[in-house]
């Protein structure tokens, strides 16, 4: 996919390859990210081109590929058809929509900006394709929508994704051989080693006590191992003789159980010798403290000239060993980065499925499905992998940090909730004690219901925790803009906008629970068919409006406030 990043009329940069690469790694040309999900990054190859217009705030992208009529380079082609043939491109947002505040796409763009002035004063083209991998990820993959006329595009994709996993499978395979060659010829050298040194203890000296333990410990692992083969073997005879199995079948089953088993029994021998050989090792003196006068110590000499060529040998052999297990290991690792990428391939392709089976009986489909439990996508497989704090979106930072309850912001967080909800419990208790007791209720002129609480309204009481509440937000949104180090200009009312959400989430029904309890006569009064409104109750002061009032549309008027108070669920400007 071919991208192009519009600053304003004299900035622009265009991107020739962001796209799925290997069939798991996105990339953005040659950089790439192994801590991202790749499940959705298939669309980078169904699309063919995108422009991003900063200055309008505007996105296009297209998946068909034009046919190079020789005029005009493939790019500039590519970016005239997006620009000016709106029948062919698609739009995520668009300068004639007019849509609802969504901080993403808001952050999106600014990151945009951000990193191409960034790009335009170091010229670091490698660090301006690692910053879009971020945004790309978190805000346009998942926002493209596939339609039916892909269908044939998206069924190549999913062609090429299973050549991909034949591929790897096939690699996997060789490596998995070479695993358990090496791990076989690394066990019989074992085996060989701890004989000898068994045979002859004082060999042991030629290595240190850390590989004499290591040899042990990786024996008595060979034994816990064949004995739950053995288990796996014998578990085998067993179904053979349960399920009637032919004679020659249940013979072939007790050979291979009989060799595991004589396997087994060597291993436990072997184990015991090498433990009394390094018990009679431990207590071997040095050689020259046991001799004494100059005769003695030149017979020590001849003796230890004689076996030095002995000792070299194990050395040797063991210099052997060490080097085919780590030869071992570093196999193992390979072929667990082949089965990693496996996994990822088949994240792609589960995703290629979901979109080809959403279209199969729909028109559209973004390609995913979200576990509601785990609140994750289905094709999510990067679990245990930590993506950077700066990658995640403004959104998901404010949460995270939020629900922390060790860090300064979270313990704050959680203060604050407390004591909200626990004045709305007390206001709630309050108002109901004073109705059902001998508190007075009187009517306002407003229509308004005034409770008396020993000598302070609940009206006085909401206007408090109305106080309690702007404060304590506007400090919690200064602490988030400190920690994000975020523009003041620009932030503040973003972060307030999104801190807001994860409050009200927590608060909002007692609250709403103390409007019900404050507004309810008011709005019974209104709802009511019979009652008709006064300019001033409505406050209403446009000449046009008292016209339509004054001139017979009352019902009208009724009818409509009606219809806001039915959608209205808070009186928003309380908080504001």
């Amino acid at each position: 996919m071919i991208v192009y990043l519009i600053r304003d009329k004299t900035g622009s940069l265009v991107i020739d390859d962001v796209i799925l690469r290997d069939g798991c790694i996105p990339s953005i040309t040659d950089v790439t990210e192994d801590k991202i999900e790749p499940g959705l990054w298939f669309k980078a190859l169904v699309a063919s081109s995108m422009a991003i217009d900063c200055s309008r705030r505007i996105i296009m992208w297209d998946t068909d590929d034009m046919p190079w009529n020789g005029h005009m380079t493939q790019r500039e082609q590519s970016f005239h058809g997006l620009r000016y043939n709106k029948n062919m491109s698609r739009t995520l947002y668009t300068e004639e929509e007019s849509y609802d505040y969504q901080a993403e796409m808001d952050e999106f763009f600014d990151t945009i900006i951000q990193l191409m002035d960034t790009y335009q004063m170091n010229n670091k083209i490698e660090k301006l394709y690692k910053g879009l991998l971020s945004p790309f990820h978190f805000y346009i993959i998942p926002s493209m929508t596939l339609e039916k006329k892909d269908l044939p595009k998206i069924q190549e994709i999913s062609k090429q994704q299973k050549e991909h996993l034949q591929c790897v499978d096939r690699e996997i395979d060789t490596k998995n051989h070479l695993v358990q060659s090496l791990k076989s010829s690394l066990q019989k050298e074992r085996i060989r080693l701890v004989t000898n040194f068994s045979d002859e203890p004082k060999e042991m000296k030629t290595i240190g006590h850390e590989e004499r333990q290591m040899l042990l410990e990786e024996v008595e692992k060979d034994i816990q191992q064949t004995s739950e083969l053995l288990d796996s073997h014998q578990r085998s005879v067993d179904h053979a003789k349960g399920t009637m199995q032919s004679q020659d079948e249940l013979n072939k089953r007790r050979e291979s159980r009989d060799e595991v088993h004589q396997k087994h029994q060597q291993l436990l021998m072997v184990k015991e010798d090498y433990r009394v050989a390094l018990k009679k090792v431990e207590k071997i003196k040095p050689q020259f403290q046991s001799y004494r006068g100059l005769d003695r110590i030149t017979k020590s000499l001849k003796s230890q000239s004689r076996k030095r060529s002995t000792s070299l040998m194990s050395e040797c052999e063991m210099k052997h060993y060490n080097a085919v297990k780590k030869q071992l290991q570093e196999e193992r690792d390979a072929l667990k980065q082949l089965t990693d990428r496996k996994i990822l391939m088949l994240s792609v392709k589960e995703s290629i499925r979901i979109a080809l089976d959403d279209l199969n009986c729909s028109q559209t489909t973004n390609a995913t499905q979200t576990d509601r439990l785990l609140r994750r996508k289905a094709t999510d497989i990067l679990r245990n992998s930590t993506i950077p704090d700066e990658w995640l979106p403004l959104p998901q930072r404010i949460g995270a940090m939020v629900n922390d309850v060790e860090e300064p912001i979270g313990q704050k967080h959680l203060e604050f909730v407390c004591e909200v909800m626990a004045q709305c419990k007390s206001i709630l208790k309050e108002a109901t004690e004073g109705k059902s007791a001998d508190v007075a209720s009187v009517e306002l002129e407003s229509g308004r219901d005034k409770f008396v609480l020993v000598g302070e309204t609940l009206t006085d009481k909401m206007e408090v925790l109305k106080d309690f509440i702007q404060a304590d937000m506007k400090n919690i949104c200064n602490m988030l803009q400190d920690e994000l180090k975020l523009p003041e200009e620009q932030s503040f009312r973003k972060l307030w906008t999104l801190y807001e959400a994860h409050f009200y989430e927590q608060t909002l029904e007692p609250i709403l629970e103390i409007y019900r309890v404050v507004y309810t006569r008011q709005c019974d009064k209104m709802f009511s068919p019979d009652h008709k409104y006064t300019d001033e109750e409505l406050g209403i002061v446009e000449p046009w409006l008292t016209n339509l009032t004054n001139n017979g549309h009352q019902k009208f008027i009724s009818k409509l406030v009606h219809v806001v108070l039915s959608f209205s669920r808070i009186p928003l400007g309380l908080f504001h």
